[in-house]
């Protein structure tokens, strides 16, 4: 759901002079990147999009949920760009089918060298609840977060709620799971960083008739990928015989936040969002 969605970094270098990301339970620490504004590009089913637009902490690190496997770059705005930057994240990852992890994962790590070729470079460990952090990242490279389908990442019944699988088309992308999880009591359903794009719901089999509808709960970014810190319109569309149809306009709050009832399954829809 998401342009998603927030956590995607000693100095070794190979010759293609690619600084080697660096696993640490430690403090972070970025190098030459405090406060600077970084752009995150994700490539989900087969094309890149601008997930996330958001500035380092004080020590140079970018922290960010619910990032499901695939390539990721980071490329800094323009006016924070000098020489030696290296960036260090704190991400928590989905695993394939956009479900949070619920023990230690492994994390088979990638980068793209000159030559266009996927390169090994090592296995990282999360902790149980999906987070990792790294240091050494370098801007522009290109990085695979790759991640075995597991079983065990389950998401549990519960009495009351419905369980609802999320996929999700940003600009040209294929359709990719971004979000697996279960509504409130209320049948609300709750998700953050959710970028303007197409979407698809689908309850877990058995839990709720596909003729229901549930509630939407969404905090928005702006087809930047930056967060949203004022009033935005946002218009909802749904498709209907392949035939695209205004289903409503509506505000979102100063942080991006709107509610959306009598959304329903099986149903296409795509969001718009105008500041």
């Amino acid at each position: 759901m998401h342009r998603l969605k927030k956590t995607f970094v000693a100095l070794f270098v190979f010759c293609a002079f690619v600084a080697v990301p660096v696993v640490t339970n430690a403090k972070l620490d970025g190098i030459n990147v405090n406060r600077v504004k970084v752009k995150v590009y994700t490539k989900q089913g087969g094309d890149w999009f601008r997930a996330l637009t958001q500035r380092t902490d004080d020590d140079g690190v970018l922290k960010f949920k619910n990032a499901p496997p695939g390539w990721y770059k980071m490329e800094i705005d323009d006016d924070d760009v000098t020489s030696g930057q290296y960036l260090a994240v704190q991400i928590r990852m989905t695993d394939v089918k956009g479900r949070k992890l619920k023990e230690k994962t492994d994390i088979d790590l990638y980068y793209k060298n000159s030559s266009d070729v996927e390169v090994f470079i090592q296995t990282v460990d999360t902790d149980k609840k999906g987070w990792f952090k790294m240091e050494n990242l370098s801007p522009d490279i290109e990085y695979k977060l790759d991640i075995s389908e597991r079983d065990n990442s389950h998401v549990s019944k519960r009495d009351n709620c419905v369980r609802i699988k999320t996929k999700t088309k940003i600009d040209d992308s294929d359709w990719f799971y971004s979000k697996y999880d279960r509504t409130d009591e209320n049948k609300v359903y709750e998700a953050e960083n959710v970028l303007p794009g197409k979407y698809k719901f689908k309850y877990k089999t058995g839990d709720q008739s596909e003729a229901e509808p549930f509630t939407l709960k969404i905090r928005l970014r702006n087809e930047k990928g930056e967060k949203i810190k004022e009033v935005a319109s946002v218009d909802l569309y749904a498709y209907v015989n392949k035939q695209r149809v205004l289903i409503g306009t509506m505000p979102t709050d100063t942080k991006g936040w709107v509610t959306i009832p009598g959304v329903m399954t099986n149903m296409k829809y795509k969001i718009d969002v105008d500041e």
